[in-house]
């Protein structure tokens, strides 16, 4: 992952998975002008620098019904319905 690129990653915080190794990892790949989509089903991704989030469903995506910085507790924006 050292050339510029374009990355897909499916769930990278799997439990064996460091999440601050992760979120260093897509902030290197950005500075090096790659581009990664993450699917994932953690909150993390809300907190990592310079992401653009969209939520996924019923066939369409759009930005997020909850803000990121907005002081949400993280733990309510993972198990909101």
């Amino acid at each position: 992952m050292s050339e510029p690129g374009c990355y897909l990653m499916d769930e990278p915080d799997a439990p064996l998975s460091c999440t601050a190794c992760r979120v260093a990892l897509l902030h290197d790949l950005a500075r090096a002008g790659s581009r990664a989509v993450v699917a994932t089903h953690s909150p993390i991704g809300a907190v990592t620098p310079g992401a653009s989030i969209l939520e996924l469903g019923a066939g369409a995506s759009a930005p997020p019904s909850w803000k990121a910085g907005s002081g949400q507790p993280l733990a309510r924006v993972h198990q909101r319905p």
